[in-house]
């Protein structure tokens, strides 16, 4: 509910905020905010109560602790978060409810951390993992209030991959979704939401052939979904599944499913654009193995794979027999074997150099780049550690009787493998 105007009012000495709503009272997690003698005050909040525009409010570090006196029956609230600003003259109102909506995340920008930007947890492949996701974000701090998760200085982002696999989809996605919604979350599309879509959409043109073939394979794959969302649940899962981007280069962060090529990037975006979305007719040309978009996509959302000698073969985690290995493409592949560059290992690839045919440098990640997040890889160690000084996987397997991870990001260029967090899979 926007705010029609935010007006400072002198009482006695001290200025206080008085934020006048349209139609409603002043929501609940602003209520503190108006007790407080206030330098700034924010011009505007949105439907979901959080800082669109205007000033940061802040408010005298004395007057935090005489709140805590004053209003006991909020003492724990408020203690939570004192040791972040222990070293501040001043808190911001940013320090206790968050900030922006989806609009005007990146540009807004904090009293705290070693940049002005927005702090993100990265939160890896959950595959139907409601429980242990629950678990996550408690211990990276986030409250279900107002029928979502939230943290009050941070964002979370999910790298893709909610569904298949495991048997809490629709509680994933009554979390996410919600949490993405109210501008808690960001999200990016992974391989299985991609595949979901086309799974469900018809071709417009062959009649009865759906974008991904019913197979037994693919059924398969997609099966723990659709058995365990009705019909209505299902399409508007769908519905939003089309919403996702495809990657986010958020303000100190990229974000993508599995492989960030700038070169791809731009084929999907004028794809998008062409199509008006993620379309019917952009999946019909995203699953033509024939066209640019289609490798696009599928680098993008599966990463960039190179093919094993004649004869070797291996199974996956799923049992299919694979004749591709994932790679690193975020390093040089000069100079090394399908061994050294496989994404996760694979000790049956041949221990050769790679071909010059092979040698493909336009994904490579420059050292100098913003740090990249991935899930995707279904890599597997009890203590999650960086790929590169610039690269992080997210994704360690909870489907697998592995963990589910998360990073939490604090402005920092270099990755650190102490800001890893993760639970252990229930499964």
């Amino acid at each position: 509910m926007p705010i029609s105007r935010c007006i400072l009012r002198r009482r006695g000495n001290r200025d206080r905020c008085h934020e006048l709503p349209e139609r409603s009272n002043i929501p609940g997690r602003f209520r503190i905010a108006i007790s407080l003698p206030l330098k700034n005050c924010a011009s505007e909040i949105d439907r979901f109560d959080v800082l669109v525009r205007g000033r940061i409010i802040t408010f005298p570090r004395l007057t935090w602790y005489s709140l805590r006196i004053r209003q006991p029956q909020k003492k724990a609230f408020l203690e939570r978060y004192l040791q972040e600003v222990r070293r501040k003259s001043t808190i911001s109102l940013a320090t206790i409810w968050g900030v922006p909506s989806p609009a005007g995340r990146e540009k807004q920008t904090s009293n705290l951390g070693k940049c002005d930007c927005i702090m993100y947890d990265i939160i890896g492949d959950i595959h139907g993992h409601a429980d242990e996701l629950s678990e996550l974000l408690g211990n990276l701090g986030y409250d279900r209030q107002s029928g979502y998760y939230a943290h009050p200085l941070r964002t979370a982002v999910f790298v893709g991959d909610f569904i298949d696999r495991g048997p809490q989809i629709r509680e994933v996605l009554q979390i996410v979704r919600p949490m993405v919604e109210a501008g808690s979350a960001r999200a990016v599309m992974g391989n299985h939401e991609f595949n979901a879509i086309a799974w469900s959409t018809l071709h417009p043109t062959e009649n009865h052939r759906y974008l991904r073939e019913h197979t037994e394979k693919n059924n398969g794959q997609f099966a723990a979904t659709w058995t365990q969302l009705s019909t209505d649940e299902l399409a508007s899962a769908i519905d939003w599944f089309r919403t996702l981007p495809m990657w986010l280069a958020l303000e100190g962060i990229n974000v993508v499913h599995a492989c960030w090529q700038p070169s791809h990037q731009e084929t999907i975006t004028a794809a998008l654009k062409q199509y008006g979305g993620v379309t019917t007719d952009f999946m019909v040309e995203a699953t033509n193995q024939g066209s640019d978009l289609y490798l696009a996509v599928d680098d993008v959302l599966k990463g960039k794979e190179f093919p094993l000698p004649e004869g070797i073969t291996y199974r996956d985690k799923d049992g299919n027999l694979r004749t591709n290995v994932r790679v690193r493409w975020f390093e040089s592949p000069e100079g090394k074997s399908l061994r050294d560059y496989a994404l996760p290992p694979a000790p049956l690839a041949p221990d050769t150099p790679l071909s010059e045919s092979m040698v493909d440098t336009r994904a490579i990640y420059a050292a100098d780049a913003p740090p990249v997040f991935l899930g995707h890889y279904w890599l597997w160690s009890d203590h999650p550690t960086r790929l590169a000084t610039n690269v992080a996987c997210v994704d360690y397997s909870v489907a697998k009787d592995g963990i589910l991870c998360a990073y939490r990001w604090n402005g920092e260029q270099e990755i650190v493998d102490k800001n890893f967090l993760w639970v252990a899979s229930r499964s």
